[in-house]
């Protein structure tokens, strides 16, 4: 919450959570709480939980050009990053998310039954010098218009930008290991 309100950008900060701890801290920190019923849960799509917040908080007084759906347990995020997020979408795109540069998709592979396969055989003919860099999101946060949102009834569009960052900058909580990790990289 601190990056977003200091990045200055925001009218409202409106926390969705089911725990009243969360909420607790969500006011104290002067945000909004929203109480997410119980028919919302971790399994809801990025949308599901946008869509929820805006059927309550937007009337025809109160509506929001821009939504900006921040992740709690994403702790690099920078002020720079959401304001490049938001000039994007402020110049027409549907949204912005950061996404950071990975391994070729074309040279992935699984295991069945015992044994290593590439997804695509054919792939593994050509120089990966030929492919172009594959992108893939790297959390933390998602700009979208609210035209874009409601036409599509996703935080995906048609018309879309990635703000690409390092590696270093990424790093989502999931799990105990995922804190002791940020903690290290934190420290260093």
């Amino acid at each position: 919450m601190e990056v977003a309100k200091a990045s200055g950008l925001f009218d409202r900060i409106i926390v969705s959570s089911d725990s009243d701890e969360v909420g607790g801290i969500a006011s104290r920190a002067r945000g909004v709480q929203y109480h997410r019923g119980k028919a919302h849960g971790d399994m809801d799509t990025m949308y599901d939980v946008v869509e929820d917040v805006l059927s309550r908080y937007e009337t025809l007084e109160d509506h929001y050009e821009y939504v900006c759906l921040m992740y709690a347990c994403a702790p690099f995020t920078t002020v720079e990053r959401l304001v490049e997020g938001y000039s994007k979408v402020t110049q027409g795109y549907d949204s912005a998310i950061p996404v950071y540069a990975g391994p070729h998709c074309e040279r992935a592979m699984f295991i069945r039954d015992g044994a290593l396969y590439p997804r695509d055989p054919l792939d593994f003919v050509d120089n990966s010098n030929y492919w172009a860099d594959s992108l893939y999101p790297a959390g933390g946060w998602w700009w979208a218009s609210h035209t874009s949102l409601m036409m599509y009834k996703r935080m995906f569009g048609s018309h879309n930008w990635g703000v690409v960052v390092g590696r270093d900058e990424i790093q989502e909580i999931d799990i105990e290991e995922d804190w002791a990790d940020a903690e290290r990289r934190y420290g260093a």
